[in-house]
């Protein structure tokens, strides 16, 4: 079942794939088998993501963790970093993000596993084009092309949509002869080095700025209880963004976005778009 749930999620059958990996699970826990377990757990998790629902993701992943750890599993502990990653990521919170991806990269990068250390890399140079970061972004995506490039292996299919936007984002920003060298010298990078571009990129955004931007629109979300995320797609509903116009501006999926949009509502007490975007007006949200 666990196998089949497999194949179900990467073609995209999510709900038979949480079915399917949700029913293994007894199995595996009567089998004594930790780390089948834990991988259940993770995957059952990225289901989750891939549906929308942050919250259960991040507590199938942080439970495939907890038996990892009990069982002294390290090798394994690099995915289901990295997927907590993305939902940090789709939250708006960057810094975490970063610092989980880099976690995961340093697993990786010690049990040898670079295809996961080129996800990674990937990962970052997301972050860092979300952040304003162009030419970090193109290093950081180059040094995972170069990677991949090495061991004869593509994107997975799910990434390659987010993986153009991300380009497109950065092209946008910056001409192309400051692209293209910022791409080859990702690309030329050692894997050691290419390790330590990433870790450097995910310690740099820990680094709190002297003025943080919006810091006052930042406060006032936090009274009213709203992520960082959810702040950023208020300020976009505010400037009239459909749905999917959100989604492709901060590399989530549609799904993603109506699934923030019911939590501002619920926080707000509004159900329609019209009454959030008037209330952010109002209220220095926007």
């Amino acid at each position: 079942r666990y196998t089949l749930g497999l194949l179900a999620s990467e073609s995209g059958s999510y709900d038979e794939a949480s079915h399917l990996i949700g029913s293994s699970i007894p199995s595996l826990e009567q089998a004594n088998t930790p780390v089948w377990m834990a991988n259940a757990l993770n995957s059952l998790g990225f289901v989750a993501y891939q549906q929308g629902d942050l919250e259960r993701a991040e507590q199938l992943i942080e439970s495939s963790l907890l038996v990892l750890r009990d069982n002294m599993i390290l090798w394994s502990e690099g995915h289901s970093y990295s997927n907590l990653a993305r939902i940090a990521r789709d939250r708006g919170d960057y810094p975490r993000a970063a610092t989980l991806y880099a976690r995961s990269m340093t697993i990786r990068a010690g049990f040898g596993e670079r295809e996961g250390v080129a996800s990674n890399l990937r990962g970052l140079g997301i972050i860092a084009a979300l952040t304003g970061r162009p030419e970090h972004a193109a290093r950081l995506l180059g040094a995972a092309d170069g990677l991949r490039e090495s061991l004869g292996v593509s994107i997975q299919p799910l990434g390659i949509a987010r993986h153009e936007r991300t380009i497109a984002a950065i092209r946008a920003q910056l001409t192309p002869e400051p692209f293209e060298a910022a791409w080859a010298a990702g690309k030329s990078l050692r894997f050691e080095d290419s390790v330590a571009e990433g870790s450097s990129f995910a310690a740099e955004l820990m680094r709190p700025a002297d003025e943080p931007e919006n810091s006052v629109s930042e406060d006032r979300a936090d009274h009213y209880g709203l992520s960082p995320r959810e702040l950023d797609i208020l300020r976009l509903v505010t400037a009239n963004r459909s749905t999917a116009e959100i989604a492709e501006e901060l590399f989530i999926s549609p799904r993603t976005v109506t699934t923030h949009l019911t939590s501002i509502y619920n926080k707000l007490g509004f159900n329609t778009r019209v009454a959030a975007a008037r209330f952010a007006m109002e209220h220095d949200l926007a």
